[in-house]
């Protein structure tokens, strides 16, 4: 999240919106001790957040919102596009990842057919979607969003080919790949897909000569023959590991390690420690699971843990651990 907000120069991590906020806000900035009153942030459904920007001139996609199947279907035929974003509409994040008490998978389906839409959200409205971000009964799906996807038209597809300076008969072909490349990018969930060279033959035809990509890791389910292929070798045994016990975790260069609960707290939780002059060691984000287990776990451990009672506490003890 690019959220940085500030009220009266006091500035602090928020813990649930992985991001910097004023969170915190003082009462009195005369000499001496300052009250810190904890205040709430009001929080709006995705739905609500776009319709804001659009009211204030920013570019959304266009999106309908919805409470039933049968005016779903209706908005899509009207919506007159190839293809659909249906997003169960909820304030916890991880939507893609979540399940409903209904059996269906994922808060966010793409699909290009009308009807398919309204039977999604029969799934949907309703019954309680569980992420990695709610407690483990999920949350009640009251609206869903519709967005339309237009995806790559015909002109983009010319315009990038002609500034690639494809020409002639040429010009079409690279256009129409520049389009199987994006029609093969939501295929198969990638993240990226990278094509360097991507250029002619001297017998004049166009070629994709190298190509990286990467993939949703949350698209596993549905991309088994894909992540079949996955050459384990060149990765970090440790990375490899967790993926197993699907944690995200990236190894770093520093000395103090990190085991956090939430994406935006682990990277707040590495920034706040090079703020006190410490260097993290691994970024390691439990997804919100089994955060009591994980608590028992470390409690009959044994270990030798110091408690802290925030951020700012946890960062200046465990730095000073390393120098003490």
């Amino acid at each position: 999240m690019a959220a940085i907000s500030r009220s009266r120069n006091f500035t602090s991590f928020c813990r649930k919106c992985a991001c910097i906020s004023s969170k915190f806000r003082p009462q009195s900035l005369q000499t001496g001790a300052v009250a810190l009153i904890q205040t709430r942030w009001l929080n709006l459904q995705e739905y609500q957040s776009k319709t804001l920007m659009a009211d204030n001139g920013l570019h959304v996609q266009r999106f309908k919102v919805t409470d039933n199947a049968k005016e779903a279907v209706q908005i899509a035929k009207e919506l007159n596009v190839k293809e659909f974003v249906v997003k169960a509409q909820i304030l916890a994040g991880g939507r893609g990842k979540g399940s409903f008490s209904s059996g269906l998978k994922s808060g966010v389906h793409v699909t290009q057919d009308a009807n398919k839409v309204g039977e999604l959200i029969e799934d949907m409205v309703g019954y309680n979607l569980t992420t990695p971000q709610t407690l483990p009964s999920g949350v009640l799906v009251k609206k869903v969003a519709i967005d339309i996807f237009k995806g790559i038209q015909d002109t983009d597809a010319k315009y990038l080919a002609e500034k690639l300076e494809f020409k002639g008969p040429l010009l079409d072909e690279a256009a129409k790949q520049i389009k199987l490349l994006y029609k093969l990018f939501l295929k198969v969930d990638a993240t990226q897909v990278e094509i360097n060279p991507f250029g002619e033959t001297l017998d004049g035809k166009v070629v994709c000569f190298d190509a990286k990509f990467n993939f949703d890791d949350s698209a596993k389910f549905r991309q088994r023959d894909v992540f079949a292929m996955d050459d384990e070798s060149e990765s970090d045994p440790r990375e490899v590991e967790a993926g197993k016990h699907a944690l995200n975790y990236i190894s770093l260069d520093g000395d103090i390690a990190c085991l956090v609960n939430g994406a935006g707290l682990a990277m707040a939780t590495m920034d706040i420690i090079k703020l006190y002059g410490g260097s993290p060691a691994n970024f390691l984000d439990l997804g919100g699971r089994n955060v009591k287990a994980a608590k028992d776990i470390l409690t009959k451990s044994g270990m030798p843990l110091i408690p802290a009672d925030d951020m700012d506490d946890a960062a200046k003890k465990v730095v000073d651990s390393l120098t003490s």
